[in-house]
């Protein structure tokens, strides 16, 4: 299968610390170790003065929320897989108003198909604009938005909508969350639904705590599919995943998923992590999956030439 990396610059989007090494590390390490100059950039990394929070917020913050740790942990392992962070210091949605009740309610997007209920997506969207100016060559890779985790279904919608406004669909491709392990999560999803494993073969139930974390998650979300926050044309996108080899590289991407210490030991242990992204890497083939959307623009050449179906 033909590779998709080429000797051009190489950007992943990544919501929060640590997701986009989690999801495509070995993407990441592949390319810089065939000389592709790699940006990480990570967009909700802003340190809260934890004093102005409410309780809720205030009892949760240091566990997440110790974004000057973090960030050296992020510069550690990116540093390691060869590329270069970059961190844009937007506040994630939990650290700021309205206030969540739980960490849960993360994972609730609004229920009004509008893209109105976010509130960075269309400054995210300029900022991605300028970078596909800024290098007109290079791939974006951005995450889906499994999980419904309302950061990385904001990053999700900016990116779609930057990659039709500068006609660079071709150039946008999209990894899949940490949350695609489990079985419910991939079932909601729009696309990743078409590729589901049974719940005993999903790479979350090589462990139990991963696996009832996960079906947590899954019983509180909310909200719609992303793509019908976008305008009504978007439905026509086209989704196909496709894959790329890490063979040889995933070692190094789990040594790199060990830096972020703050987070690992948050999710369990990286002795979980690595049995469970082995196990879905297995399922791949010893690969990492990415998919790639085309617009469907048959209706508007049938309708500006007085076709109609």
């Amino acid at each position: 299968m033909e590779s998709l990396i080429r000797r051009t610059k190489h950007i992943f989007l990544s919501p929060h610390l640590d997701d986009a090494v989690f999801s495509c590390g070995g993407l990441i390490a592949k390319a810089s170790s065939l000389g592709c100059p790699v940006e990480v950039i990570t967009f909700y990394t802003k340190q809260e003065n934890f004093d102005i929070l409410p309780p809720q917020q205030q009892k949760i913050a240091p566990k997440f929320a110790v974004y000057e740790q973090r960030k050296k942990e992020d510069y550690a392992a990116l540093s390691f897989l060869g590329a270069t962070p970059i961190w844009i210091d937007y506040t994630e949605r939990f650290f700021r108003p309205p206030w969540l009740k739980s960490v849960l309610y993360s994972f609730r997007t609004p229920l009004e198909a509008s893209l109105d209920g976010f509130a960075n997506v269309f400054s995210i969207k300029q900022y991605l604009n300028e970078l596909c100016d800024e290098w007109p060559e290079a791939y974006l890779f951005a995450p889906l938005g499994i999980g419904n985790h309302y950061d990385h279904v904001e990053l999700f919608l900016a990116s779609i909508l930057a990659a039709e406004e500068k006609k660079a669909l071709d150039r946008f491709v999209f990894y899949e969350d940490a949350y695609s392990l489990g079985t419910q999560m991939r079932k909601r999803h729009f696309a990743a639904n078409r590729i589901c494993w049974r719940w005993w073969q999903a790479p979350a139930t090589s462990s139990i705590k991963w696996f009832l974390r996960s079906n947590l998650i899954a019983l509180k979300a909310r909200g719609r599919a992303a793509v019908e926050y976008l305008p009504e044309h978007y439905a026509s996108l086209e989704w196909s995943v496709k894959t790329e080899s890490i063979i040889g590289f995933e070692e190094k991407k789990l040594e790199a998923v060990s830096m972020y210490k703050t987070q690992a030991r948050a999710l369990g242990g990286m002795s979980m992590l690595a049995k469970i992204i082995r196990c879905y890497h297995g399922f791949w083939g010893n690969a990492e999956p990415y998919w790639v959307a085309l617009l469907d623009r048959s209706a508007d050449r049938n309708e500006s030439n007085g076709v109609t179906q």
